[in-house]
């Protein structure tokens, strides 16, 4: 009789101790996995695609899967950073590769590959259609450079970066009083792909004459997943540290981020649409942006004093 009380005294001791380590076991898979908070997009991974002649990602193999995770604080001021070191090189006159070189070292971005022409494969057949309409190329206007956009990579974040930038050539004396005037109507500018993408940010910004800052926009009046664009008054301010006043549109930028749903090759462009005659009636009214294509609508479709400029060439890119 002793020894049974004794081994039922030694089964409670057990069972208890087995339900704990089952309890600590289950307790310790469930944090395991407990799925983490995610605070960035997973990156559109590219599929394999075994037809000869079809177009493979090299996103994919920069980045193997595999991306940092950033708290939106963290990638929002990682993208002020990239913007404002982009836009110091680009007032400075730096060159394509110098851009390149410093946020690829600085940051672990890769600049798209522009398709050589030598590899380009029905090249008239794929951009003809895109980017047409009644307009000139910003070559043609003299006045004013319109660059090409440029689109990065971000190997750490896993998202794609594009920034297109117009500047006006020389300054001109404006006499702006103690007040400032509007120059025209409405003025725009706005950025397209002829592929689908999926923007995250985007903002574009304006400058004067000596490079300050003048206006930002955050919110666009257009955005579609081919494109942004911005409608906004340019004006002349009033400039007390010399004679002539300042041109609010001297300059502009956009910077914006996104992520591609393929990767077949892009092509991207800017526009920049202009009025000029003060006290005209005829100003931008709205922008259309689709699958590249970039249409300007205007308040009088008879006035003279406007005009729309593409940037500068046409090619074909592999994000």
């Amino acid at each position: 009789m002793k020894k049974f009380l004794i081994g039922c005294i030694a089964s409670l001791l057990i069972i208890p101790a087995f339900f704990t380590g089952l309890n600590g076991s289950s307790q310790s898979y469930a944090q395991d996995t407990d799925p983490k908070p995610t605070y960035i997009k997973p990156p559109v991974q590219a599929k394999e695609d075994n037809q000869k002649g079809k177009f493979q990602s090299s996103s994919s193999t920069r980045m193997s899967g595999q991306s940092e995770e950033l708290t939106l604080t963290e990638k929002k001021e990682r993208n002020e950073n990239i913007k404002l070191d982009l836009r110091e090189m680009v007032q400075n006159g730096a060159s394509q590769s110098e851009i390149n070189n410093k946020l690829k070292d600085k940051y672990g971005l890769i600049p798209w590959v522009k398709v050589e022409k030598d590899s380009k494969q029905n090249l008239t057949a794929k951009l003809s259609g895109l980017f047409g309409g009644d307009t000139v190329e910003a070559s043609s206007t003299a006045s004013v450079s319109v660059d090409t956009p440029t689109a990065w990579y971000d190997t750490r974040t896993g998202e794609n970066k594009v920034y297109a930038h117009f500047e006006w050539n020389g300054s001109s004396s404006w006499d702006s009083g103690d007040s400032d005037y509007d120059v025209g109507g409405k003025d725009a500018f706005a950025i397209d792909f002829d592929q689908h993408i999926q923007f995250e940010s985007y903002e574009m910004t304006t400058f004067d004459t000596d490079h300050n800052e003048i206006l930002s926009y955050t919110s666009p009046q257009k955005l579609t997943n081919y494109g942004v664009g911005y409608v906004q008054q340019d004006e002349i301010l009033p400039n007390y540290s010399s004679d002539g006043g300042m041109y609010s549109w001297q300059e502009g930028e956009i910077f914006a981020t996104f992520d591609v749903t393929t990767y077949e090759q892009h092509a991207v462009r800017s526009k920049l649409a202009h009025t000029w005659t003060s006290g005209s009636s005829v100003g931008v009214s709205s922008i259309g942006l689709g699958k590249g294509s970039i249409s300007i609508g205007w308040t009088s479709s008879t006035a003279t004093s406007k005009w729309s400029a593409y940037s500068e060439g046409q090619d074909l890119y592999n994000p």
